[in-house]
């Protein structure tokens, strides 16, 4: 019996290995960008999160001076906060007024997580009830605080960076973050 061969092509279903592999390079592309700037991202949500700590320390040191609250003291002289070495956060300090000078009370730090730094600043000392910032806490009366230029915290994180900076006379802001 004669084998006939028929000229119809089948109609097949599906893609080419062509038409496959630039899909697959079209989809790792995108990823590639999607995960670039998810990154991108969360090294700025870190860096806002460290300066909103960064506010929260000073408007919790600020309050405590204000109200009173006497952080471990018979007498409150001043809330201290400095930068924690070695970890990115600041530590808020009681200063207690004792007859033979002043001494630390309680302290509270605050720590963010990530690889957020901080430059290293000089304590900051806010005076009870009017919690004003000042350099020093030897000299909170009689400074012309309107003048004076207000403190600056500069945070980093890769290759971010934010500015955190307080009035003399008590107000914190938190600059807009800059590559």
């Amino acid at each position: 019996m004669p084998i006939f061969h028929s000229n119809i092509k089948s109609h097949q279903n599906g893609f080419t290995l062509v038409e496959l592999l630039v899909a697959i390079g079209v989809l790792l592309l995108l990823l590639g960008v999607g995960i670039a700037n998810y990154l991108d991202f969360n090294d700025r949500q870190q860096l806002v999160q460290a300066a909103q700590l960064v506010r929260e320390a000073f408007a919790d040191a600020q309050n405590s001076a204000r109200t009173g609250k006497l952080g471990g003291c018979e007498a409150l002289h001043a809330y201290r906060v400095s930068s924690l070495a070695g970890v990115g956060g600041v530590r808020v300090t009681a200063r207690c007024r004792t007859p033979g000078g002043v001494i630390d009370g309680e302290s509270r730090d605050f720590v963010w997580q990530g690889s957020t730094t901080h430059d290293s600043f000089s304590p900051i000392y806010i005076s009870p009830v009017q919690g004003l910032f000042y350099a020093d806490e030897n000299q909170m009366d009689g400074v012309e605080l309107a003048s004076a230029p207000p403190f600056e915290i500069v945070l980093t994180h890769d290759s971010y960076t934010v500015m955190v900076s307080l009035s003399r006379l008590g107000a914190v802001t938190v600059g807009e973050i800059e590559s």
